[in-house]
């Protein structure tokens, strides 16, 4: 399995330059990256998840799609957190490429896309994909420590931590089906105790397998609960590698 390869990557917001003309070839593996806030960590993330398009540079290593856990969870306000994980399944079972989903003003949800590609079916409609997507959900969730009554909660019910862990699970979800070769956490243990960070490492570690995982953090914990390479976005830009 190879690394990304980052070449002459640069890119600026407004007159502030984020990233200025980096090219580095990062290790295959888990690879976790320290900085100071600012300093262009998450933008270099979004750029390898094709959320930013760079100013100029290029970058290889990277097929399929990306898996990306965000800094905050991005949960489905009118799902449970069951729902939350096991939509990517049934999402991913039908072939849709992108959900569609009508809110009402309180957040309630009317409809789900009309059934058709690009959907997202409500929980427990039985089909055969549906049933595996949401035990597998269950599980993962469990491995979280979360309860079963916890999972037919929504976000507004549970703690930042909860929903942390329910973020973590969509994640290995879809992940671990994809078929994309890189995956990136960025903060993924924050806001958990330690015996919930303990087990979300093991979980990521154990799901993960064979993939490249490219970790943004600020806690040097998390390099050692991953068994990580560190590298600071300093050293980075400045051309300095492991």
């Amino acid at each position: 399995m190879s690394g990304i390869r980052l070449r002459d990557l640069t890119k600026s917001y407004g007159s502030k330059l984020v990233l200025n003309h980096i090219t580095a070839d990062l290790p295959s593996g888990i690879l976790c990256l320290s900085g100071s806030s600012g300093c262009g960590k998450t933008t270099l993330a979004r750029i390898l998840a094709g959320l930013e398009k760079p100013d100029c540079g290029f970058f290889e290593g990277i097929t399929g799609p990306v898996a990306f856990l965000f800094q905050e969870p991005r949960l489905f306000p009118a799902f449970s957190a069951l729902e939350n994980v096991s939509c990517v399944g049934r999402v991913r079972s039908s072939g849709a490429s992108q959900p569609r989903l009508r809110f009402g003003r309180s957040g309630r949800r009317l409809s789900s896309g009309g059934g058709g590609p690009g959907s997202i079916a409500p929980s427990g409609s039985g089909s055969a994909p549906e049933r595996e997507a949401e035990g597998e959900a269950r599980t993962l969730l469990r491995r979280l420590l979360l309860t079963d009554e916890d999972m037919d909660k929504r976000p507004a019910a549970l703690s930042g931590g909860m929903n942390q862990r329910v973020a973590i699970a969509r994640l290995l979800l879809f992940a671990s089906a994809c078929g994309g070769n890189t995956v990136l956490l960025d903060e993924p243990f924050k806001g958990l105790d330690e015996i919930s960070r303990q087990a979300a490492a093991e979980l990521v570690l154990e799901r993960l397998v064979g993939k490249n995982l490219l970790v943004i953090t600020h806690d040097r914990t998390d390099a050692s609960l991953l068994g990580a390479a560190t590298l600071s976005f300093e050293d980075l830009a400045r051309g300095i590698f492991l």
